[in-house]
Order: C-alpha cells, then sequence, then structure tokens
C-alpha cells in the first residue's frame, strides 16, 4: 500500500474513532433524567442514570482502550501490524452497532468497553508507522496530518451527535457511525503487509508463535523485558504521569463540558453541543498545528518539545479556569475557554514526539505509546468522569466541579517541569541518526555516535552521545521535519 494511501486510511478511521467519543458525550445523546416535571431524553432519559452512572460510559471506554493497547504491542511482534488494526476496527463496528441496539444500560457499558478495546491496535501501532513510513522532507506535515484528526473528530462528533441526536434518536447516531467504520476496517484487513521499523543493534528477540506454558513464558518473559526497559527512562515515567493528570481533566471537560455549559449559562442543548464543537475544531486544529510549528522553530528536541507541554498545560489551566470561575456571561467565557483549549492543545504532537524519542530501541515505541495510554486512562479519563459526576451530586454547582477538576492540569504542569528538568540528566535516548539522503540509521553510540555528530554539521546528519550529559539528551531528533 502506497504511503499516502495509509496515511489517508489512518486520518479518516482516527476521525471515526474520537468522534465517537464526542458523540457519547454531546447533550442530545446523552441527554439527561427526567426531573421537575420535564421527561428525561438520551442514553440518561431512557436509562434513567445518575451523573455518576453517566460518567461510567467514559470509564469503561478508556478500561477497554488502556487494557487493549499493550496487549496490541506485543502481538505486533507477531502479527501483522495492518491486520492487527483492521481487525480492531471490525470490532469496533460489532461495539458501536451494539451501542444503538443496547436493551438496558448493562449491556450499553458491555458495547462501550468493547469499542475501547477495539481502538486498542490503532492506538499503539498507528503513530510508529507514520514515523516509519512518512518522507524525510514531509514527515511534520504527515504527524502533524494525522494528530490533528484527534481533536478534529471529538468536534465533529459533538456535532454529528447533536444534528443526528435530535432529529433521529441516540441510537441512530451509534447505528450509522458503525456503518461508516466498515470500509476502513475493510481496507486495512485486505492491505498488504506494513512491517514497522526494527533497531539494526542488537536487540531483544521477538517472540516466537507458540503455545502452551512455554509459548505463554516467553511472551511474560518479554513483556516483562519492555517493561524494566521502559521504566529506564524517567523522562519516558514523568511524561506518562503529566499525561494521565491532563487527560483527567480534558476527559471531564469532554464528556460533561457541554453540560456544565448548558447549566451555567442556561443554554438550549443544541447550542451548547455546537459551541463546544466547534471551539474543539478550532482549538484542536490551531493549537495542533501551532504546537508542531513551535517545535520545528525551536528545534525538535525532548527538551524543547517538553518546553511546550509545560508551558502549553500552565497558560491552558490559567485561562481556563478563569473561564469556569470567573466568566458571567458565554461572550466572555467562550474566548476565555477557547484560548485554554487552543494552550492545552500545543502539546499535541511534541508529547508523542517525547513518548517516541525517550526510548532506547525504535522497537519499544509501540510499547511505549501503548504503556502511555494505560497509565494515562487508569490514572486520568477512567477515574475523573465519575469522580466529578458523584462531585456535582454533592455541590450542585458546576462552576466549583469545574474548577476543582481543573486543578489536575495544575498537577500535569507540574510533572511536565519535572520531565523537563529531567530531561538533561537522561542516560539514553532513542539513537536516531539523519544521513545524507534522508535514511535513518539506529545504534550508533559512544565515540562512533560523537564523531557522526560533529561530522553531521557539514554532511546534514545529527548523532547522539550516550554518556548522560545534558548535551547529549538534548540533540535534534528527526521527527518534525518541516518541508
Amino acid at each position: 500500500m502506497k504511503p499516502a494511501l495509509l496515511l489517508a486510511l489512518f486520518c479518516g478511521a482516527t476521525l471515526l474513532l474520537f468522534a465517537d467519543r464526542g458523540v457519547v458525550s454531546c447533550n442530545s445523546v446523552n441527554g439527561r433524567p427526567a426531573m421537575d416535571g420535564h421527561p428525561g431524553f438520551g442514553i440518561q432519559g431512557e436509562f434513567d442514570l445518575s451523573l455518576t452512572a453517566d460518567g461510567l460510559l467514559a470509564a469503561m471506554l478508556m478500561t477497554g482502550l488502556m487494557l487493549s493497547a499493550p496487549a496490541c504491542s506485543q502481538l505486533s511482534r507477531r502479527f501483522p501490524a495492518l491486520k492487527l488494526m483492521g481487525t480492531g476496527l471490525s470490532l469496533w463496528v460489532f461495539g458501536a452497532a451494539g451501542c444503538a441496539a443496547a436493551p438496558n444500560f448493562p449491556f450499553l457499558l458491555f458495547c462501550r468497553f468493547l469499542v475501547g478495546a477495539a481502538c486498542g491496535p490503532f492506538i499503539a501501532l498507528a503513530a510508529p508507522l507514520i514515523d516509519d513510513q512518512a518522507p524525510p522532507d514531509r514527515k511534520s506535515l504527515w504527524l502533524s496530518s494525522f494528530f490533528l484528526c484527534i481533536p478534529t473528530g471529538f468536534a465533529v462528533g459533538y456535532l454529528y451527535g447533536g444534528l443526528v441526536g435530535t432529529a433521529l434518536g441516540w441510537r441512530a447516531a451509534f447505528g450509522i457511525e458503525a456503518a461508516a467504520m466498515l470500509p476502513f476496517a475493510g481496507a486495512l484487513l485486505l492491505a498488504s503487509p506494513v512491517e514497522l521499523r526494527a533497531s539494526s543493534k542488537a536487540a531483544a528477540p521477538a517472540v516466537a508463535p507458540g503455545s502452551g506454558p512455554a509459548g505463554a513464558g516467553k511472551a511474560l518473559a518479554a513483556f516483562l523485558a519492555d517493561c524494566r526497559e521502559l521504566a529506564a527512562s524517567r523522562v519516558c515515567i514523568s511524561t506518562m504521569l503529566a499525561l494521565a493528570a491532563y487527560n483527567g481533566s480534558l476527559g471531564c471537560y469532554a464528556f460533561f463540558g457541554p453540560k456544565a455549559a448548558r447549566a451555567i449559562f442556561d443554554l438550549p442543548s443544541e447550542t451548547a453541543d455546537l459551541l463546544f464543537g466547534g471551539i474543539t475544531v478550532l482549538t484542536g486544529v490551531l493549537g495542533t498545528l501551532c504546537g508542531g510549528l513551535a517545535l520545528d522553530s525551536m528545534g525538535a528536541s525532548v527538551r524543547n518539545a517538553l518546553l511546550l507541554c509545560t508551558g502549553g498545560v500552565g497558560c491552558g489551566c490559567v485561562l481556563v479556569m478563569a473561564g469556569f470561575g470567573a466568566a458571567k456571561t458565554m461572550p466572555w467565557f467562550g474566548p476565555v475557554f477557547a484560548g485554554g483549549e487552543l494552550a492545552m492543545f500545543l502539546m499535541a504532537a511534541p508529547v508523542n514526539a517525547v513518548l517516541m524519542w525517550s526510548v532506547p530501541r525504535p522497537e519499544l515505541r509501540p510499547f511505549a505509546l501503548s504503556a502511555a495510554e494505560f497509565v494515562q486512562h487508569a490514572l486520568g479519563d477512567i477515574p475523573s468522569p465519575p469522580a466529578l459526576g458523584w462531585l456535582q451530586s454533592k455541590l450542585n454547582n458546576w462552576r466549583l466541579s469545574m474548577c476543582i477538576c481543573t486543578c489536575l492540569l495544575v498537577v500535569s504542569t507540574v510533572l511536565f517541569a519535572l520531565a523537563l528538568c529531567q530531561s538533561g540528566r537522561e542516560a539514553r535516548f532513542r539513537e536516531v541518526l539523519e544521513v545524507e539522503g534522508g535514511g535513518l540509521v539506529d545504534g550508533e553510540e559512544g565515540e562512533e555516535a560523537e564523531q557522526r555528530h560533529a561530522a553531521g554539521r557539514t554532511a546534514g546528519g545529527a548523532g547522539e552521545a550516550a554518556d548522560g550529559s545534558p548535551e547529549a539528551a538534548d540533540l535534534e531528533q528527526p521527527l518534525l521535519n518541516a518541508a
């Protein structure tokens, strides 16, 4: 399959995967229970859900995702990556169709878990494949295009769910998205194999296919070896924890944001959905592009990527807190909240770059991304929506509840700052050299790498030392080289 077609398939599937999260969160689909003599509607109305139970819809999806992504990163050593992704999308179709036909709330929760688990192969493998297949002179454009689909998908889901949920009902919204995913699943299942790039230096062998206790033992040993290798990178671990706090807050905004805005500013449901959808798509596109361009202009290094993450999340925290805490009218809240989301989305490309660059071997990139998914969901947006729903049921004050939720961004900023400090002392980063002609060479270290780095000033390459010095940890990495 041609790389450009592969990118198009990945972008289209990503739009649908993340649109689903916007659909289940929008007011027209999520709805509200019957109260004060007004009939309920949507999911909450049909199943008579409390806010705490409603928050479980987001938690179950993230639980499925966090469990499947690490497993799929290990399976990618035994099975073709595109086949795994196509199988996952096929499972996603069944999960979304099940949501449309759910006869009761427990069945709906199971289907949300299935939808999340089906996303695992895509989350673990799509970004490393793009990292490998993108032409060197277009790598920034390709990665930015992919990451743009995440906030755009959320926004499309808000808008689509609001329109379809109002016109046809919440079940139709899930049914139509399931049908829309079928071509993408089929294309990936039928595509010719595309292999992930491996390191040229000696590495732990892939687990050979096997069955029984011996095969399970080898798989477990490989998994534990990957965990030990990943845990050695303090930058990677701190970044994962920062993402957990960030996603805990962002998950609450995505799930309860339209509901909070509707209550605070007395908006119609459709207006709140359109507002959050519009703000998310605009700030997501601009923030992701600006973050990638800023990293290019500063120099695409781990340290500079962490600078953008720290500054963006910190500024976003201040603005979002001001929006929910102080804005009295919608014309004031909209621009302030949009500014906060714009600052937060600056880290979309840089944070993924940090995760992929701070591992010692290219083979560990899928595992690093899937481990980050596990951590950020287990500690972030799995517990946060139900917790916020419970908090709001006690406080009955959306302003205060959302401000308390925003405090998670303070924790995220501190952890990103910690990773930034550690980046100057990290012993080893991924050894990647950009050589003449645009090729990539892995595994050169020590004096040879230092010599290559010195020579690279005139040959167009960049080397990386492995002596643990600050200079060795902050060399430029060839991920976001703008054309």
